[in-house]
């Protein structure tokens, strides 16, 4: 072979076995391969650059060490070419000898086409070997050992050096030089294995003292040599090109890994010869390529690239581009973000965004967020914050109407959501000042319909965001509280916000769950209903055991931790219980946990914590999460166990559970057959009245022996009936029969039985109503008490009796007809006699005497509570008259208690078995009436008024309203006295809210006086201070006034009012608006007499005659109480708007007429035009703070946007 074409060679001699170079001569290799690269391994190279490229002047110029490897084993003859041809590439190269091999041979036979392609294989082989040793050798020389297609390149000497090793050679040579070098190198990486390892990190030498063994990559090395980087990058930015158009479905992760090794190497280079050239290569590659990954690639990476001072054009470019690629906003927002715009450019494209954000693909909508929330928005906050909150739709409670949600699936909605607040979570987390921003900018909206989902949750993750800095978070949650007590936030908002972003609620679960806990807590009752709310939806709309069972945990955790604010928080595990009981049956495990902490409840939460437990012990049999009857035997075992425990407190709580498990006992079905026996006989009862039966039995015998606990037990069995629904009916027959038996053996007689005996309290009948009956009945008050004094044990004691009769009541409600004797039976009581000689009685007799007064009082209160529908019946009489007889009682102690030494009233209210009441604590001491000179009657009356001021600041009690008794040696002494009773006032029983019907009954302002234990049926001004002030109480405990605090300690006396609806006590105060009013125009009539008079002198001794003190007091009350009620914020929602109007339209009295009125603005001012005119008839200071207050609240009530809206009205009128 080699020497037929030898021959064929020299044959030809036009075709010459050389080629002309224009560094010399250029062999044809028609040698062996062997002695070429033998002759290349051969040549000795110096390490040092300067014997790489010797340039000393004996050499010719531009001779080189690449052109001695060039011609190595090529005889040297002097080139016949008069000028240096243009510089060809290798494969050009290997073309030209392939066709001057091929022309000779057209003459002999054609050899095979595999014979050629094996030939031309091997060839392309022996010339990439030649360049690759040429390259391996210079970058050994500077520093660097190339590695194969396992190991990586080895550097041998720090970067630093190589670089400057490779920079020194490349700058003294020459250009082509320079040029041929490039052509090695990029032939070197033509291999795509060759350039993934040029692309990879390098390894340091073991044996240098390079300290970091993974080190820069080659490409990155050689981009910092500025002889080559253009020519390098450009060869880079080719080949990104080059594997874009070739990829295919194998190789197309693979070529997009190489990719990013490029663009990697390209990063954060140390000087760009020319960025403007790579900028707008980058860009032409954007808007070449099909690719759209490779487009977000090379988007990502360009601000690392560019240099400074292309920031702005690049970023135009960027904005241009995004009108001309939607699909690539992420990136170039990602892009933008780096690149730190500012001024009106930034602003434009922020406004711009914010437009966009409600068309905005669902994909696109994080990048937009985070651009608008992660760049500088202080000087332009308030736009942007509002713009997120209004346009991003997405999050609005009507959010599933817009486009973005329409078009793209739920799940992809879900995954937006989430990433659109962890974008705002990091921009927070990012810039405390942001976060101040987003609270103020919150705080600023004025309205509840402008509130958004947003504004809950940015809320929230600022919160959360702040653990570390106190002061924030406070911030935060004074933010919360001031929302909710304005009426911004209101619950329509916790409903979008859990319909529309629940998504993001749940990544911020825990979060949310503490800010709740911290405002059920709070002392405000409508933050606390607030926070109450948001629990339970959550509870409802999060449909998962984990959800749910994190809410339960965390509810349990307050009720323990917070053991004296224990009540928000059971009050609203007691509700989710009542409403989703199937769904609490799963925890009751974790519920039980709270019997740890049961001494330390009160009675209420005791009996809370046990109706919950019951409710799912007792509650559907259907559900199989637990063992219904497993459940009820324990508890029926825990109830036993805690009535045989001598402690009184687990005792107390042993009552209480027993109690409320009868209770579900005998409740039935509403399919189950319910029917009241008609007599005794046919009482029969089933298993569960049995049970039932047998555990009431077990809890009346254990309280025998104790008399408070037996009013406990009284209190709770009529709670338990009153506040039940389709109770067994034969149980419920038969406890009625056992309890009215208890009454009727104890304590009632006939007046025909009636004899008064001689145990050391002299008795009489008084307070007869039932006068025209043949033999009316009587209490027999007297001998029970003396026998229960002189007795150490007693079936039904007398401090039970008011609960003994509220239970018959309660069991009786359909019909009292069998009980409505005990309102006008006579009443055995201690003869008038021992109350006026008390001071001199025995200790004893004034003991039995201030008992007889107490249980009369307590007993006369339940009548009231269980008879007063006779009002309404029209039947007002026993009703007025039993009504005064309790306020003449309540005088009668007031004037008796003081004289009394170490007496201790009985007690009614049992909150803390075991612990005295703060009143039975402290002993009882006698007043010593300073003596005072007579003075005149003017003086002496201007006195007493003062002090009756005084009185009604300092206690605000009713029964401080004491009358004048007839007994009493000097008026004033019975004022002084009655400051003391106002300690007592928790030993009286609980008028409910049903005797302020009352009112509907006309004033009388001198009724006429009681004597001999009888009185007239009137409302005089002491019985209306009465019910006024009880009103007052009332709505002051259940609407909040004064600003909405809730009372350290839960006041006495509010047991039964507690479980009134709260529409129900608004609707009846409105209705009885129109009485209130109607009492006030007496009274102001009354005054306005008294001054005519007295000549309008103030101080003229008629101004304070007898009952015109009460009438005044009378006044203050009735304006107090329209202050409570107007006070309360929720009055001027849409639910109630009608219900304020009718009592703005009645408190302006005759100024006002109902067919003129349009709006509330002119109710208001008609309202206060009427309390102008009677501020002349105004005689004390405490009834003048009074009015000052009340018109302050109607100007508060005016509606800003309606018509006649005036700020300044109350001034107006109060300077008129």
């Amino acid at each position: 072979m080699y020497k037929r074409r030898k021959k064929l060679v020299s044959s030809t001699p036009q075709a010459s076995s050389t080629m002309l170079d224009g560094r010399g001569l250029m062999t044809s290799f028609t040698s062996s391969q062997s002695s070429v690269i033998s002759s290349i391994d051969a040549r000795n190279v110096s390490d040092s650059p300067e014997d790489m490229f010797d340039m000393s002047p004996h050499k010719s110029k531009g001779s080189n060490l690449l052109l001695d490897i060039t011609n190595t084993g090529v005889s040297s003859q002097p080139s016949c070419s008069k000028a240096p041809e243009p510089k060809k590439t290798t494969n050009e190269v290997l073309e030209m000898l392939l066709s001057q091999e091929d022309e000779p041979l057209a003459k002999v036979a054609k050899i095979s086409n595999k014979r050629t392609e094996d030939r031309k294989l091997a060839l392309s082989q022996e010339i990439s070997s030649i360049a690759n040793k040429q390259l391996s050798s210079i970058l050994s020389k500077a520093g660097m050992v190339l590695g194969d297609d396992i190991s990586p390149n080895l550097l041998t000497k720090p970067q630093s050096v190589f670089v400057r090793n490779m920079s020194k050679l490349l700058d003294k040579s020459n250009k082509e030089d320079v040029n041929k070098f490039i052509e090695n190198l990029e032939e070197f990486l033509s291999d795509t294995d060759c350039l993934k390892t040029a692309l990879s990190p390098t390894k340091a030498d073991p044996d240098s003292n390079i300290l970091a063994d993974s080190q820069d990559s080659l490409i990155r090395l050689l981009l910092s040599v500025e002889s080559i980087q253009s020519k390098l990058i450009s060869f880079l930015l080719d080949k990104i090109c080059e594997f874009t158009a070739d990829e295919d479905g194998n190789s197309a992760e693979e070529m997009m890994a190489i990719v990013r090794m490029i663009l990697q190497s390209l990063r954060y280079m140390n000087n760009v010869l020319e960025p403007e050239k790579l900028t707008q290569k980058m860009f032409d590659i954007i808007h070449a390529v099909s690719s759209s990954m490779l487009k977000h690639e090379i988007t990502n990476c360009l601000p690392d690239i560019i240099s400074d001072a292309q920031r702005e054009e690049t970023a135009n470019e960027f904005i241009e581009l995004m009108k001309s690629e939607p699909s690539l906003t992420p990136s170039i927002l990602y892009t933008l973000s780096n690149l730190w715009l500012e001024g009106d450019s930034l602003y434009q494209l922020q406004m711009s965004l914010i437009r966009q954000l409600r068309n905005s693909p669902l994909d696109q909508l994080p990048a937009c967020v985070r651009f608008l929330a992660m760049g500088d928005i202080i000087n332009h906050a308030d736009e942007i914050i509002n713009g997120l909150r209004s346009e991003l739709v997405i999050c609005h409670a009507d959010g599933g109407s817009c486009t973005q949600v329409q078009k793209g699936k739920a799940s992809d909605v879900q995954s937006t959501l989430i990433l659109v607040f962890e974008k705002l979570r990091d921009a927070v987390l990012k810039s405390k000042k942001l976060a101040d921003i987003w609270v103020k900018n919150i705080g600023k909206v004025k309205k509840s319909i402008h509130h958004k989902p947003i504004d809950l949750l940015m809320l929230l993750i600022v919160h959360s965001t702040s653990k570390s800095d106190v002061m924030r978070k406070r911030t935060v949650e004074t933010m919360f509280r001031a929302k909710i007590k304005s009426g911004h936030f209101k619950e329509s908002l916790i409903q979008d916000t859990l319909s529309a972003t629940s998504v993001v609620v749940r990544e911020h679960y825990d979060d949310l769950l503490k800010l709740l806990s911290t405002l059920l807590l709070s002392p405000d009752l409508t933050v606390s209903s607030f926070s109450a709310y948001f629990f339970s939806q959550c509870f409802e709309k999060l449909d998962s055991l984990q959800w749910r069972k994190r809410i339960i945990l965390e509810l349990i955790s307050n009720i323990t931790v917070a053991k004296g604010n224990a009540k928000p928080a059971l009050n609203l595990l007691h509700s989710l219980t009542s409403k989703y009981t199937s769904k609490i049956a799963p925890f009751i495990t974790l519920l039980m946990t709270l019997l740890d902490v049961v001494i330390e409840m009160k009675v209420v939460e005791i009996r809370q914590f046990m109706d919950m437990l019951c409710m799912i012990a007792f509650g559907d049999a259907s559900d199989n999460s637990i063992d219904n009857i497993g459940v009820q035997d324990e508890i029926c075992m825990i109830v036993q166990k805690q009535l045989s425990c001598p402690e009184a407190v687990i005792f107390r709580s042993g009552i209480i559970a027993a109690i409320v498990t009868i209770r579900h006992m005998v409740k039935k079905g509403e399919n189950d057959t319910n029917e009241t026996p008609s007599s005794e006989e046919e009482i029969q009862l089933d298993g569960s009245g049995k049970k039932a039966m047998n555990l009431l039995d077990l809890v009346l015998t254990g309280t025998r022996a104790n008399a408070e606990a037996q009013v406990l037990v009284f209190d709770q069995l009529s709670y338990m009936i009153l506040n039940s629904d389709n109770l067994d009916k034969p149980f419920t027959k038969k406890v009625s029969i056992m309890m009215q038996g208890y009454l009727q053996n104890h304590y009632i007689i006939a007046s025909s039985d009636y004899l008064s005996k001689d145990n050391g309290l002299e008795s009489s009948l008084q307070f007869c109503i039932d006068t025209d009956l043949e033999d009316p009945i009587v209490f027999n008050l007297v001998d029970a008490v003396v026998l229960e004094t002189n007795s150490s044990t007693s079936t039904i004691p007398i401090i039970a009796l008011p609960g003994l009769v509220r239970l018959i009541r309660a069991l009786e409600l359909a019909d009292l007809t069998e009980i409505d004797a005990l309102l006008g039976c006579a009443i055995s009581l201690p003869s008038p006699t021992i109350y006026t000689k008390f001071g001199n009685a025995d200790c004893h007799v004034q003991n039995l005497a201030l008992d007889c007064l107490f249980h009369v009082c307590n007993f006369l209160r339940e009548m009231l509570n269980s008879f007063v529908y006779f009002v309404k019946d029209g039947k007002p009489d026993k009703i007025l008259k039993r009504l005064r007889a309790v306020v003449y009682f309540q005088n009668l102690i007031s004037v008796c208690l003081p004289q009394a030494y170490d007496y201790s009233p009985p007690v009614y209210y049992l909150d803390d078995i075991g612990s005295k009441p703060a009143a039975q604590a402290e002993k009882s001491k006698k007043l010593a009436v300073p003596k005072r000179k007579k003075t005149t009657g003017r003086k002496k009356a201007k006195d007493k008024n003062n002090e009756k001021d005084k009185e009604k600041d300092d206690n605000d009690a009713v029964d401080e309203t004491a009358i004048s008794v007839e007994e009493s040696e000097d008026e004033e002494d019975v004022e002084l006295i009655s400051l003391e009773f106002s300690k007592f006032k928790c030993h009286l029983r609980e008028l409910e809210f049903d005797v302020c019907i009352v009112l509907t009954q006309p004033l009388v302002p001198m009724p006429k006086p009681i004597q001999d234990g009888f009185c007239s049926a009137e409302l005089g001004p002491n019985e209306l201070m009465l019910i006024l002030d009880d009103l007052n109480s009332k709505l002051r405990y259940c609407m909040h006034t004064s600003k909405g605090i809730r009372p350290r300690k839960e006041p006495a006396g509010f047991d039964v009012f507690s479980t009134v609806p709260l529409d129900l006590v608004v609707t009846n105060v409105s209705k009885l608006a129109h009485h209130l009013c109607n009492h006030l125009h007496k009274i102001v009539e009354y005054l306005h007499n008294l001054l005519i008079i007295n000549d309008g002198i103030l101080d003229a001794t008629g101004m304070f005659c007898a009952g015109s003190n009460e009438m005044k007091q009378c006044f203050t009350l009735i304006l107090s109480v329209f202050n409570t009620y107007l006070s309360w914020p929720d009055l001027t929602s849409e639910v109630y708007s009608q219900r304020l109007m009718k009592t703005l339209i009645k408190l302006g009295g005759p100024n006002i007429n109902k067919k003129d009125v349009t709006c509330r603005n002119e109710a208001i001012t008609g309202a206060l035009s009427y309390l102008r005119d009677i501020t002349k008839c105004i005689l004390d200071l405490t009834s003048a703070v009074s009015l000052v207050s009340l018109m302050s609240t109607l100007v508060s009530l005016q509606e800003p946007e309606g018509d006649k809206f005036d700020p300044e009205l109350g001034i107006i009128f109060l300077l008129l």
